[in-house]
């Protein structure tokens, strides 16, 4: 107790292992950094429910070195495993929105011309006796069409399936714009005589207006855009 050496041996023994205690935790420190930094990202894609967009994801994310040790490249290897799902997820949910648009268009689509070949087909029958066999070739040649354009319709469900691979294949060909014009305003003539609505299809003379198209498609937009025009009209 009163050795003055001894008290100062202490003292610097003390001081020494807090020095080497120090020196332990800042060692250890350094080497669980990485560590935590990877937790910390893999904690916020957690938290983010795995919907963070790609961008913020990386700006949230700490940055890590691809040549630094085991950890950096493991960090590194979560960072762009991490981004890919997003845009993975991403993909898919485009894809099931697609094939939702389509779903809903196709169905809007069936609706007219089907409506308009029972139209036809309950004229036919109602007044059969009463019709010349030239009005009856009309009203069945008519939901012939009708039928057929079902048909088509029915087939591009098929599209469906190529929406996975990206790919929607057009069938180009020439296409005669009054031709098509003519068919179209002939299947909704009976929508449009509903309503009240005279439908006429206006040209040029001495031109044939070839485009080059997908027949089927473009037929589909010019009954959407003429369907729409007639059930909103006059009311």
């Amino acid at each position: 107790k009163d050795s003055h050496i001894i008290k100062l041996g202490l003292w610097g023994v003390m001081a020494a292992l807090c020095f080497i205690l120090l020196a332990l935790m800042v060692v250890f420190g350094l080497l669980t950094k990485p560590l935590r930094k990877l937790s910390e990202d893999m904690q916020l894609f957690r938290n983010s429910d795995f919907k963070l967009s790609s961008q913020n994801l990386q700006k949230g994310m700490n940055n890590w070195n691809e040549k630094g040790d085991e950890i950096n490249r493991l960090g590194a290897t979560f960072r762009e495993m991490s981004c890919e799902m997003q845009m993975q997820y991403e993909k898919v949910k485009s894809t099931d929105e697609l094939r939702k648009e389509l779903i809903s268009y196709v169905s809007h689509d069936l609706r007219t011309p089907l409506s308009a070949l029972l139209g036809y087909l309950e004229t036919w029958q109602l007044s059969k006796d009463k019709l010349s066999d030239g009005e009856k070739d009309t009203l069945v040649r008519i939901a012939l069409e009708n039928g057929q354009h079902i048909s088509n319709l029915v087939e591009q469900l098929f599209e469906l399936a190529r929406l996975d691979s990206e790919h929607v294949s057009l069938d180009i060909e020439q296409v005669s714009l009054s031709d098509i014009s003519y068919d179209v305003a002939q299947s909704l003539s009976l929508l449009a005589k509903t309503k009240g609505v005279t439908i006429d299809v206006v040209h040029p003379e001495n031109d044939a207006l070839l485009v080059n198209a997908d027949l089927p498609k473009l037929e589909r937009v010019l009954v959407n855009l003429i369907d729409n025009a007639i059930r909103h009209c006059g009311d």
